[in-house]
């Protein structure tokens, strides 16, 4: 599996780029299958998981960085939550 630094420090530098893309709302670090094993990747959540015909060529989640693969993940719209105030 690979070095969880190694990814942790891929993921940081490419975090802000990544979080330009208008449908990212996240980003995190997981585990994807490997045929029979799991190796580290870089989660991307989106609001909306689509097809790569509807998105324009810069939009499109590259399928890995630095050799560390990703996997999009769709999350849906992110929220925030304020208890507090009884607020929805």
């Amino acid at each position: 599996m690979e070095d969880y630094k190694k990814v942790q420090r891929i993921k940081k530098q490419n975090e802000p780029r990544l979080m330009k893309y208008s449908h990212v709302v996240g980003i995190g670090i997981g585990k994807k299958k490997n045929k029979t094993t799991y190796i580290r990747c870089i989660n991307v959540y989106v609001t909306k998981k689509l097809p790569e015909d509807k998105l324009s060529k810069n939009e499109i989640i590259p399928e890995e960085i630095e050799g560390i693969p990703t996997c999009v993940i769709e999350v849906g719209e992110v929220k925030t939550h304020n208890d507090k105030e009884g607020n929805e």
